[in-house]
C-alpha cells in the first residue's frame, strides 16, 4: 500500500526548511496557532495542485473566529503575520509530498509544487510535478549561496534537478499543465489499479474530508462531503423564462390596464346614462312647467275677461239702484214737506241732532277705551312667545303681563275693565317692567339686523365669485392679477401655480389647497426672469401686498423626486417649474389615513385637513378652491351651496329681526305715558254719562213722533225702509264691484308677475326660454315624449316637482360618478399613463369617452393579441429548452447521484463496523416530486411535456397537476428558479444502520437524539472513509493489501468527541479499508495519539518562526501506553490494582 512517508517544505508560512519523515497513521500535534493547520493546508495545496477552486484552507486557521478562513496561498508563501505584515516581501516556495510502499513492492512517487509570490502580486504556481521513483527532500529544493547561505531554489533549478534524478532512476519527470491533469497524473501513479477516471470527484471528497466538522443532519453531510454542487447551466432557458415572465408581466399589466379602462368605461357609460336621464327628466320637468305656465296664463286671462264682464254687469245694476234711490228720495222729500207743514218735523230734527251729537261723543270715548284695551291685549300676547324669549330673561315682565291677562280675561270694551282703578295700577306696573326690559329686545333685534346685513354682503361677494366660476375662471386675487399683468408687459410669461397644476385625487383636494394656502397664487416665471420679478414685487409692495413670486432659480437646485407616499403625488402638471415647487412645498409631507399615521413622525396630513407640522397639530381649512381646471366647476357648486346656506341664515336673521321688532311694536303702546283724560276710570265714567243722556233724548224723540199724522208717518217710514234696502243693495253692489276690480287687479298683477309665478307672461316667457335652452332639437323632444306621456295623467305641478327631483338625483349621482371618474383617471395616470387626460367639467363626454373607447379598442384588438401570441411563442420555446437543456441535464445528474450512492452503498456493505452495515438512501422531496416524476418518465417517453402551457391535453388528473406545478415553476415571478438547478435539492437523505446479526434497521436521525457525541460522529467518519476507499481502491474489495495504492485521509481536529477506544476502533476500520490517516490535534490529545497512531509530528512556534519534529511510535510502545491507561481496564482489574500494596504500585 502506498503511504505518505515524507513532507518537504521550503519557505511555507513560518517554517523555513523542514524534512518531516512519517510512517503509517500520523498525528500533527501542537498548541493553538503553533502551525498544525499550516501543515494540513500544505498537504491539501499539493493534492489540489495549488488551485483555489478546490482547496479550502482549514477554517480553524482563521484568526477572527469567523467560519471562513483568512489564510491564502500568498499569505502562506510570504509568511503573513497579520493583515499588513509579512515575514518575506517575496518568496519562492517549494513543497512536496513523498509517497512510498512500506513493503517495497512499488517504487516511491514524489508530488510537489513550486510557487512564487510577492507583496504586490498574488501567488502563482509556476511548477507542478510528479516524480516517479525518487524521494524528494529539501536538498533538491534549496540553492546554496556564498557564505554558506541558502535560499529556496527557483523552479528552473528544481526542475533540472528533478529531471536528472528521474533520469538516474530510469523514469521521466511528469509536469502537468494544470491542476486537473496534476491530480489525474498522480492518481495514475498512486491509486489502486492506477484509477484516474474522475479527478474532481476524488479531490472534492479529499478536501471535504479534510475540512469535516460535526454535522447537524445527514442532509448537511451529503451536501458538504459527498455530492458536489453541480448546478445545471440554464442560461438560455432562464432568458426564455425571463422573456416569458416579462411578456406575462406585460400581459398582466395590460390586463390591469384593460380592467382599469373597463372600469372607466363603465363609469363613463353610467355618467352618460345619468346625464341623459337628467336631460330627459329635466326636459320633462320644463315641458310640464311650460304647459303649467301656459295653462295658468290662459286661466288668468279667462278670469280677467270674466271679471271685467261681471264689473260691467254690476255697474249697470248700481246705476239702476241709483235711479231707484233718486226716486225714493224724491218721495221722502215730498212726505217730509207734508210733515213740516204740520210743525212736528222741526222739533223732531232738533232732538235728532242732539242725539247724534251724544252718540258721536260716546263713540269717541269708546274708541279711546278700545285703544287702551288693544294696547293691553297686544302686550299680553307676548306671553304666547315666552319660550322663544326665554333667553332674554324677562321674568318680571311676564309676571306683569300675566296679571294684565288675568284682569282682562273674558272681557272687552265697554264692559272692560271691571275695576278701572286696579287695572290702571296693574298697567302702570307692567309699564315699569317693560321700560326696564325693552333694551334687551332692541339689542336682539339690532344684532339680527347687523348679522343679516353682514351675510347679505357676503352673499353679494359669493354671487360675484360664483358668476366668475361659471365662466371657468380661477378666482385670483386682484393684486395677483395686477402683478401678473405687470410681469406680462415685460414678456416674462408669468403663471400662477393654480393655473398650471392639477389635483389628480379629488379626495385630497381640500387638504392640499388648505396646506398650500396663498402659495396657490404663487407666481412662476422662468429662472432667468426671477430676479427682475422679485424687483418688481418689491418696488410695488403697496400695490402688490400679499403677492408671492417663486424663486425659480433655487428650484433647479432642488433634488428630483419625492417620497412615494407624499402629498406631492396627488399633483400633476406639465410645467416642470410648477412640479418642482410642489415637490419643494409638499414632497416631505406624508399622506396619513389614520391618526396613528398622522402622529408617526415628521410632517403629515389627513384628508380632513388635520396637519402635523412635526411638532404642532392643527386642522387646516380653505374657503375656496383654486387649483386646476376642475376647481372652477367644483367652486361653482361649493359657492352655490354657500350662497344657499347664507340665504337660509339671512332668512333666519330676518325672521328674528321681524319677530323682535314686532315685540317692540306690541310693547310701545304700553310704554307711552297715558293722558289724564284717558285714564280708565274717567273713560268709564264718561261712557256711563253719555248712555244716560242718549236714553233721555230717545224718549223725547219718541214723544214727538207720537204727535205726527199716522198716514204721513207710515209713508215716510215705508220710503225710508225702501231707501235703506236700495242703499244696502247698492252698497253690496259697490262692494262686489270693488271686489271684482280688486280681483281684476290681482289677475293683472299675476299676469305681470315675475318669472317665478305661474300664470304670468314673464313666467311663460322664462319657462319657454328654459325649455328651449334644454330641448334644442326635435330629437330631444322625441326622446322625452315617452316619459312625459307616462306622467301626463298627474297634476302638472306634481310632474314638474317629481321630474325635477329625479333630475336632481341624477345630477347628484353623476356628479358623484364624475368624482369616481376623476379618481379612477388619477389612479390610471399614476399607474399606467401620465399623459391620460384630466376630467374636467364638460370633458367627460367630449374627451374622456372617446379616449377610453379608443384605448380599449387598441388594447383588445391589437396589443393584447400581439403579446399573447408572443407569450405562446415564448412558452413553446421554454417547453423545448426545458425538455432539452434542463430535463436532460437533470436526469443525467439524477443518474450520477444514484450511481454515487450505489457505489457508496456497495463500499459500505463490504466494510461493516461494530457489526453494522451503513447505507445511504435518497427519496424525492414532496415539493419537487412532480418535476422529479415527470423528469424520470421523460427518459422513456418524449411526449411527457407536450401538454405544457396548454399546448396539449394532459393524460390524467395527476399529469395535469404535475404540469401545472411545472408551469407555476416557470411562470411565477416570485418563485426562485435557482433552487431547481441544484439536483441535490430534489431529495431528502437518510443514513441507516443495519445490524448484520439481527437484520434490524435504524435511522440515524432517530438514533442521534439519544446518542453521545462519539456515536453521532462515528457514522459520518464511516461514510467518509468508505467514500474515500471506494475512490482510491474501488467499491468492492477486489485487491489484496499488498496491491493497494494510495489511501490518504487527512483530518483537522478529527475524532474530537471520541475517546481512545472509539478512536482506535475507527482507525482499525480505516486501516482495514486501506486508508492512511493523518490528523491534526492539540497537544493535550498526546496520550490518546500515542496509544493509537504510528508517528507524530510535533510543531513548535518561536515568535515569528516555527519548527517541527517527528517521532515514530512502535507497536510495543502503543501496547504499553494502552495497558497503562485505566480507561482500558475492566472493573475487576481496577479493584485488584487499587487493593495491591503501595510498594507493588511503586514497582
Amino acid at each position: 500500500m502506498m503511504q505518505l512517508v515524507h513532507i518537504a517544505l521550503v519557505q511555507w508560512h513560518l517554517f523555513g526548511r523542514e524534512d518531516l519523515a512519517i510512517a503509517g497513521d500520523t498525528a500533527i500535534l501542537g498548541q493553538n496557532r503553533s502551525g498544525k493547520s499550516t501543515l494540513i493546508d500544505l498537504i491539501q495545496t499539493v493534492m489540489t495542485g495549488g488551485t483555489r477552486r478546490w482547496y479550502q484552507f482549514n477554517r480553524s486557521a482563521g484568526e477572527t473566529g469567523s467560519r471562513k478562513s483568512e489564510r491564502t496561498l500568498r499569505g502562506y508563501c510570504l509568511g503573513q503575520l497579520n493583515e499588513h505584515e509579512f515575514l518575506r516581501e517575496e518568496a519562492v516556495t517549494n513543497i512536496a509530498l513523498v509517497f512510498a510502499d512500506p513493503q517495497g513492492v512499488r517504487p516511491p512517487v514524489s508530488v510537489g509544487l513550486c510557487i512564487e509570490a510577492s507583496a504586490t502580486e498574488e501567488a502563482q504556481v509556476v511548477g507542478r510535478y510528479i516524480a516517479p521513483g525518487i524521494r524528494v527532500d529539501t536538498e533538491l529544493l534549496v540553492e546554496q549561496l556564498e557564505g554558506n547561505q541558502q535560499r529556496s531554489a527557483s523552479w528552473a533549478l528544481v526542475r533540472d534537478r528533478l529531471e536528472q534524478s528521474c533520469n538516474a532512476k530510469g523514469t521521466a519527470l511528469i509536469r502537468p499543465d494544470g491542476p486537473r491533469n496534476h491530480i489525474r497524473e498522480y492518481m495514475r501513479q498512486l491509486f489502486t489499479g492506477r484509477r484516474h477516471s474522475d479527478p474532481e470527484r476524488f479531490i472534492r471528497a479529499f478536501v471535504m474530508a479534510l475540512s469535516f466538522e460535526d454535522m447537524r443532519s445527514v442532509e448537511d453531510f451529503i451536501y458538504k462531503f459527498l455530492l458536489a454542487k453541480n448546478d445545471i447551466n440554464i442560461g438560455e432557458l432562464r432568458e426564455s423564462i425571463q422573456r416569458y415572465r416579462d411578456i406575462q408581466k406585460d400581459i398582466h399589466e395590460l390586463e390591469r390596464r384593460l380592467a382599469a379602462l373597463r372600469i372607466l368605461a363603465e363609469l363613463v357609460a353610467k355618467f352618460v346614462s345619468l346625464l341623459e336621464r337628467e336631460e330627459i327628466t329635466r326636459g320633462v320637468a320644463r315641458l310640464a312647467a311650460l304647459i303649467e305656465a301656459g295653462s295658468a296664463l290662459l286661466a288668468n286671462i279667462k278670469e280677467r275677461r270674466d271679471n271685467r264682464a261681471s264689473v260691467e254687469q254690476t255697474q249697470r245694476m248700481i246705476e239702476r239702484c241709483e235711479e231707484e234711490i233718486k226716486s225714493l228720495i224724491e218721495q221722502q222729500d215730498s212726505l217730509v214737506a207734508q210733515s213740516l207743514a204740520e210743525g212736528v218735523a222741526g222739533k223732531r230734527a232738533v232732538v235728532q241732532s242732539e242725539l247724534r251729537a251724544v252718540e258721536l261723543a260716546q263713540e269717541a270715548v269708546s274708541q279711546r277705551l278700545q285703544a287702551r284695551f288693544i294696547a293691553v291685549a297686544r302686550a299680553a300676547s307676548l306671553l304666547d312667545h315666552r319660550e322663544r324669549l326665554a333667553s332674554l330673561k324677562l321674568g318680571a315682565l311676564f309676571q306683569s303681563l300675566e296679571a294684565l291677562k288675568r284682569k282682562s280675561e273674558g272681557l272687552a270694551p265697554p264692559t272692560w275693565p271691571r275695576e278701572p282703578h286696579e287695572m290702571e295700577e296693574v298697567i302702570a306696573g307692567a309699564r315699569e317692567t317693560a321700560l326696564a326690559n325693552i333694551a334687551k329686545i332692541l339689542d336682539r333685534r339690532d344684532n339680527a339686523i347687523t348679522q343679516r346685513r353682514k351675510l347679505q354682503e357676503e352673499i353679494t361677494d359669493l354671487v360675484e365669485r360664483r358668476d366668475r366660476a361659471r365662466t371657468g375662471q380661477v378666482a385670483l386675487d386682484e393684486r395677483t392679477i395686477r402683478l401678473m399683468a405687470t410681469l406680462e408687459r415685460e414678456n416674462m410669461r408669468p403663471r400662477a401655480l393654480c393655473q398650471v397644476a392639477e389635483i389628480i385625487d379629488p379626495d385630497w383636494r381640500e387638504a392640499a389647497e388648505a396646506l398650500l394656502g396663498r402659495d396657490r397664487e404663487a407666481i412662476l416665471v422662468e429662472p432667468a426672469h426671477a430676479p427682475r420679478a422679485v424687483e418688481i414685487l418689491r418696488s410695488g409692495r403697496d400695490s402688490f401686498r400679499g403677492c408671492r413670486v417663486v424663486n425659480t432659480r433655487r428650484l433647479n437646485e432642488q433634488p428630483s423626486g419625492f417620497e412615494a407616499n407624499s402629498l406631492a403625488t396627488i399633483f400633476a402638471s406639465e410645467d416642470q417649474l410648477a412640479m418642482a415647487f410642489i415637490r419643494f412645498r409638499t414632497g416631505q409631507v406624508r399622506l396619513a389615513d389614520t391618526q396613528a399615521e398622522l402622529l408617526g413622525g415628521g410632517r403629515a396630513i389627513m384628508r380632513d385637513g388635520a396637519y402635523n407640522s412635526g411638532i404642532v397639530i392643527e386642522v387646516l381649512r380653505t374657503q375656496d378652491l383654486k387649483i386646476g381646471r376642475a376647481a372652477a366647476p367644483l367652486m361653482e357648486a361649493e359657492l352655490a351651496r354657500q350662497i344657499a346656506e347664507r340665504q337660509g341664515w339671512v332668512a333666519t336673521h330676518l325672521e328674528a329681526e321681524r319677530f323682535h321688532d314686532d315685540i317692540r311694536r306690541k310693547l310701545e303702546p304700553l310704554l307711552e305715558e297715558v293722558p289724564v283724560a284717558d285714564r280708565l276710570d274717567l273713560l268709564a265714567e264718561a261712557i256711563d254719562q253719555h248712555n244716560v243722556t242718549r236714553i233721555e233724548l230717545q224718549k223725547r224723540l219718541d214723544r214727538i213722533s207720537a204727535t205726527v199724522d199716522p198716514a204721513i208717518q207710515q209713508g215716510l217710514d215705508r220710503v225710508k225702509l225702501q231707501l235703506r234696502s236700495v242703499n244696502d243693495e247698492k252698497d253690496e253692489l259697490v262692494g262686489r264691484r270693488g271686489q271684482l276690480k280688486q280681483a281684476d287687479l290681482d289677475v293683472q298683477r299675476r299676469l305681470g308677475a315675475g318669472d317665478g309665478q305661474p300664470g304670468s307672461w314673464n313666467c311663460l316667457k322664462a319657462r319657454r326660454l328654459a325649455f328651449r335652452d334644454r330641448v334644442r332639437t326635435r330629437a330631444q323632444l322625441v326622446a322625452l315624449r315617452e316619459t312625459y306621456i307616462a306622467q301626463r295623467s298627474r297634476p302638472l305641478s306634481r310632474v314638474t316637482q317629481e321630474m325635477s327631483k329625479r333630475a336632481d338625483e341624477a345630477r347628484d349621482t353623476y356628479r358623484a360618478c364624475e368624482g369616481e371618474i376623476r379618481e379612477a383617471l388619477g389612479h390610471y395616470r399614476a399607474s399606467f399613463d401620465s399623459t391620460a387626460p384630466v376630467a374636467t367639467q364638460g370633458s367627460i363626454t367630449s374627451e374622456i369617452k372617446p379616449w377610453v373607447s379608443s384605448n380599449l379598442q387598441a388594447l383588445e384588438e391589437n396589443e393584447l393579441i400581439q403579446y399573447r401570441r408572443q407569450a405562446d411563442e415564448a412558452a413553446a420555446q421554454i417547453g423545448q429548452l426545458f425538455r432539452t437543456a434542463f430535463i436532460h441535464e437533470l436526469n443525467a445528474r439524477f443518474n450520477d447521484l444514484r450511481t454515487e450512492l450505489d457505489n457508496l452503498t456497495r463500499a459500505l456493505k463490504a466494510r461493516p463496523l461494530h457489526g453494522e452495515i451503513y447505507t445511504l438512501h435518497a427519496r424525492p422531496k414532496e415539493e419537487f416530486a412532480s418535476l422529479h416524476r415527470l423528469a424520470r418518465e421523460s427518459e422513456n417517453d418524449d411526449q411527457v411535456f407536450e401538454a405544457l402551457f396548454g399546448r396539449g391535453t394532459p393524460r390524467n388528473e395527476e399529469h395535469a397537476q404535475a404540469l401545472a406545478e411545472v408551469e407555476r415553476l416557470l411562470s411565477e415571478d416570485a418563485l426562485d428558479f435557482t433552487a431547481y438547478q441544484d439536483y441535490r435539492n430534489y431529495f431528502t437523505f437518510d443514513l441507516r444502520m443495519e445490524d448484520v446479526a439481527k437484520g434490524r434497521q435504524t435511522s440515524f436521525d432517530k438514533r442521534k437524539g439519544t446518542a453521545s457525541g462519539a456515536e453521532r460522529q462515528v457514522p459520518y467518519y464511516v461514510v467518509i472513509g468508505a467514500a474515500l476507499a471506494s475512490i482510491y481502491h474501488g467499491a468492492r474489495r477486489q485487491y489484496e493489501a499488498s496491491e493497494l495504492g494510495l489511501g490518504l485521509a487527512v483530518f483537522d481536529e478529527a475524532f474530537s468527541k471520541m475517546d481512545g477506544p472509539n478512536q482506535r476502533t475507527l482507525l482499525e476500520f480505516y486501516d482495514d479499508i486501506g486508508l492512511q490517516v493523518v490528523i491534526a490535534a492539540p497537544s493535550e490529545k498526546r496520550s490518546v495519539v500515542y496509544e493509537n497512531l504510528d508517528s507524530v509530528i510535533d510543531v513548535f512556534r518561536h515568535g515569528d518562526s516555527a519548527s517541527a519534529e517527528t517521532v515514530r511510535i512502535k507497536a510495543h510502545a502503543r501496547a504499553q501506553m494502552r495497558a497503562a491507561n485505566p480507561q482500558h481496564l475492566s472493573d475487576a482489574v481496577l479493584i485488584t490494582r487499587l487493593n495491591s500494596p503501595a510498594s507493588d504500585a511503586a514497582e
